[in-house]
């Protein structure tokens, strides 16, 4: 959508998200949700001893959580570009621990649309997926 002022191309559109078809030219859609592939986390206790660290508290509201949720296995989204993995509060309290004591970073992140992201803390999780088909294992850090 734009309007033309003084007989002359515009300086900025609406352009909506669209997809070609060879068939039916551009249609206009809503963009598809990043697809995702379920990843087992759990905390990364070897590096918070090698590099000396405190581990993460256990939340005395998540307790039992904790128990239970050594390992998580939650959907993932992969972003093969991403120099980081960032997680919601929600899966470290599902994880059992207390955000609250998570290790202070000094990263700042911001989102596609250059909106600077919120980042309450950091903490070390072992992050790994397999191939249902192939059964290859990929883990990360």
């Amino acid at each position: 959508q734009h309007t033309r002022q003084n007989g002359r191309a515009p300086n900025t559109v609406i352009l909506p998200h669209s997809v070609h078809s060879v068939a039916e030219g551009w249609l206009r859609t809503k963009p598809a949700n990043s697809p995702t592939h379920e990843v087992e986390l759990s905390l990364d206790k070897q590096s918070y001893m090698d590099l000396a660290l405190s581990l993460p508290m256990v939340s005395l509201k998540n307790k039992l959580a904790s128990l239970r949720n050594k390992r998580l296995n939650t959907p993932g989204v992969f972003d093969t570009g991403a120099q980081l993995n960032m997680t919601s509060p929600a899966i470290v309290n599902m994880l059992g621990y207390d955000e609250s004591t998570m290790l202070q970073v000094s990263t700042n992140v911001n989102s596609a649309s250059n909106t600077k992201i919120h980042i309450i803390g950091g903490i070390i999780l072992n992050v790994k997926a397999t191939n249902r088909l192939t059964g290859v294992t990929i883990s990360c850090k």
